[in-house]
């Protein structure tokens, strides 16, 4: 099962955030005017099966992240997006 944490400390909380499961990565091309949007996007995605939220080292799995297109790829609704870049048309 290939899965990704993400943590992040303060002085007084810890949060964790997990995902699980994960199906094929993808980069979503997604140029101004793609589906009739003005602002375009450009994103890694990395789609999950389940997700988790942990916070303080409380948290549970939240299994059956719901399956949606991104683009022209197989998505979920337990997606951690990376290096997402937003752009204008040009002009």
């Amino acid at each position: 099962m290939v899965h990704r944490h993400e943590t992040v400390t303060a002085t007084d909380a810890r949060v964790t955030m997990s995902w699980y499961d994960c199906i094929e990565p993808f980069v979503l091309n997604a140029p101004p005017g793609f589906n009739d949007r003005p602002i375009g996007v450009f994103s890694t995605f990395f789609p999950a099966r389940a997700a988790q939220l942990e916070v303080n080292g409380k948290g549970r799995l939240r299994p059956g992240g719901g399956a949606e297109m991104r683009g022209d790829r197989q998505g979920s609704s337990a997606t951690l997006a990376w290096s997402e870049t937003w752009v204008k048309p040009r002009g």
